[in-house]
């Protein structure tokens, strides 16, 4: 090319185009620039998806790594015996829910029985929580029933009116006191 003959701004002109890319706002944007700026995109969506993949909830799990237990409730204690069991008998121990030869889950709620299949004992429906969990109400499957949580499926006692609150709160206590067998 014989540049004494072209006009230097064309020269000039064919070269920006052949180095430039026009952005599409008009804007004269250099190659170079472009291909540092694609990269950098990916490189921040690849992170971006690493850190959304690592930022899951966590719910903890009470049956393999319980927390270490809160002091102990100084109010009244709650007798599973006289105030606890009498709430099972009355809305859950009947014949063709917690009772009788094929109770419910295979969870019989009957005095003498219901303690041992309740306290620190794995729900089968949800494997991940204990059916009641000894001083942490709030993470007791038992308590998910009865309180309607949708984590724990339909509410207790199924087919029938929902406990009132002064008895789940009698139940919410004893599990948070420790859930003696007293």
């Amino acid at each position: 090319m014989d540049y004494s003959t072209e006009p230097p701004t064309r020269f000039f002109i064919q070269a920006l185009e052949r180095e430039t890319y026009r952005g599409t706002l008009g804007v004269i944007i250099p190659r170079k620039f472009t291909i540092s700026i694609s990269l950098k995109i990916v490189g921040i969506a690849f992170l971006g998806l690493i850190l959304a993949a690592c930022s899951q909830p966590y719910y903890p799990n009470p049956v393999s790594s319980p927390p270490p237990p809160p002091p102990p409730d100084t109010s009244s204690g709650i007798s599973f015996s006289n105030q606890v069991q009498p709430i099972f008998n009355a809305n859950c121990a009947i014949t063709g829910c917690h009772a009788g030869p094929s109770p419910q889950d295979g969870m019989s709620l009957v005095a003498g029985q219901a303690y041992n299949n309740i306290v620190n004992v794995t729900n089968i429906e949800y494997g991940s929580y204990l059916i009641v969990d000894p001083y942490y109400a709030d993470s007791s499957y038992m308590y998910f029933k009865i309180t309607g949580n949708p984590i724990a499926g339909p509410r207790m006692p199924y087919g029938k009116t929902p406990l009132p609150d002064s008895l789940i709160n009698e139940i919410k206590l004893w599990i948070n006191q420790g859930a003696k067998n007293n």
